[in-house]
């Protein structure tokens, strides 16, 4: 919490708001990639620290303004991968299996590929280890989550413990080299054709079965929100957020809360939040001819 405020800072003499961007950009960029598991991790962190600085209301406005515009960034990436990862990473004989067996499989492909690179990048081995603690930290939370549950039975219970210690107990056997080729010889598969393109293919899937991955409508509403702010700049702000997140896929238009979103900053008492709501609108209808239904009624209004 106190980096921001170092951002905001006028009486120091180094400027971290360059600092700060470079870091969020790293972020972005290096996010969902087999060999930087870690970013998922901070970019959550991150995004949590951005709500808390732009709903602050002591904050000094331009810090508040960049912190959303942060924010929509990272839910703009978010809303992309999430595209992306529809992307059949299966194969025709995987379709056939279960969710969980997938992702058994998808993270012995993505150890095996660490690995096997590992001799000439050995830092690949942290990552390799990161995810081990990650996937055994993920069971965990998961068993925690149905003991938080009010009236769950004790067969419930039960089986959840089971899974989780299932769960633990396959990671923990793919520690070693010798068992991740044995998983992968038993289960007939190979990492000698998996391209980086196919490893950042495998990284992505996992990250969409993960909470930060589905962090996406949280932020969206975050931003939504912010309609609700008597700062002009703030509201202004919100709409070119928005814009991002659907530029990157015009579909999320037709949703309720987006359509209520856009319709009260049309008649929205500043200039500059009505031009951007406008622009908003009139840009994506025309990717997407079929909302022009949703919105013909806003923009009739205003022009009449």
């Amino acid at each position: 919490n106190e980096f921001p405020h170092r951002c905001a800072s006028k009486s120091d003499e180094t400027d971290y708001r360059p600092l700060f961007e470079n870091f969020i950009h790293d972020l972005l960029a290096t996010v969902n990639k087999p060999e930087w598991p870690a970013s998922e991790m901070l970019l959550s962190v991150l995004g949590r620290l951005l709500v808390h600085t732009f709903s602050t209301k002591s904050t000094e406005m331009s810090l508040r303004v960049a912190s959303l515009d942060y924010l929509g960034v990272v839910a703009a990436k978010l809303r992309r991968d999430a595209v992306t990862s529809n992307t059949d990473v299966a194969t025709s004989e995987d379709t056939e299996l279960d969710e969980s067996k997938l992702i058994e499989r998808l993270e012995c492909l993505l150890l095996a590929y660490l690995r096997r690179h590992s001799p000439a990048d050995p830092s690949l081995m942290f990552a390799h280890n990161f995810y081990i603690g990650q996937w055994l930290r993920d069971a965990s939370v998961e068993f925690q989550q149905v003991q938080q549950q009010e009236n769950v039975d004790i067969d419930t219970q039960t089986i959840a413990a089971q899974t989780c210690q299932a769960k633990k107990g396959s990671v923990l056997n793919l520690m070693t080299t010798s068992a991740v080729a044995a998983a992968l010889l038993s289960q007939k598969m190979s990492t000698r054709g998996l391209t980086v393109e196919d490893a950042m293919l495998l990284s992505r899937h996992l990250a969409s079965t993960r909470q930060f991955s589905r962090a996406f409508d949280c932020y969206l509403s975050y931003i939504l929100r912010v309609r609700e702010e008597s700062a002009v700049a703030l509201r202004t702000r919100a709409i070119k957020c928005l814009a991002e997140v659907v530029a990157v896929d015009p579909s999320i238009m037709s949703r309720t809360d987006i359509a209520k979103g856009v319709r009260q900053s049309l008649v929205d008492s500043s200039t500059s939040v009505r031009e951007a709501a406008i622009d908003l609108v009139g840009r994506f209808i025309l990717l997407k001819p079929e909302l022009v239904p949703h919105y013909y009624d806003m923009l009739s209004a205003r022009i009449m």
